[in-house]
């Protein structure tokens, strides 16, 4: 399920006690001069809160080239996607303010950068990878010949 843009806030039915207070407790009878006996007021409240959206793109340092399979991770909100072919990516409906994003890709150094995102269609942020060399180590036991 996609986050929505409109993001609705209920605040549901709350119970009042005398004075407009609410109870502490159950409410068996109200104090002389209190206007009566607790009621029930329901409240609903739709507010459109304001997102914005984070379009990437990812490249080889290097050579300039697009990079597939980025994976991106806003630290802050635990999401997560990856690029396209063509080293692009896109966040969307995201709260505006600073954002923390964790760049990886195998072969590549890995990149933390603050973002920031606005009330708007979408900026891009362009990150620029370096490579990196991978060291793959491989260990051998060696047995005894077996006797014959």
């Amino acid at each position: 399920m996609q986050p929505s843009k409109l993001m609705t806030v209920l605040a549901g039915v709350v119970l009042l006690g005398c004075r407009g207070q609410p109870p502490s407790r159950p409410v068996t009878g109200c104090v002389p001069g209190d206007p009566g006996p607790a009621q029930a007021i329901e409240l609903s409240v739709s507010k459109k809160l304001p997102t914005g959206a984070l379009l990437l793109d990812v490249r080889d340092r290097q050579t300039g080239a697009g990079l597939a399979l980025v994976e991106l991770r806003l630290l802050s909100l635990a999401r997560t996607t990856h690029t396209d072919k063509k080293g692009k990516a896109r966040f969307d409906s995201l709260p505006p303010g600073q954002h923390a994003l964790a760049t990886r890709r195998f072969g590549y150094s890995i990149r933390t950068d603050t973002v920031v995102v606005g009330q708007s269609a979408g900026q891009v942020a362009r990150i620029a990878l370096r490579r990196q060399t991978v060291c793959a180590y491989s260990t051998a036991a060696l047995a005894p010949a077996p006797e014959r």
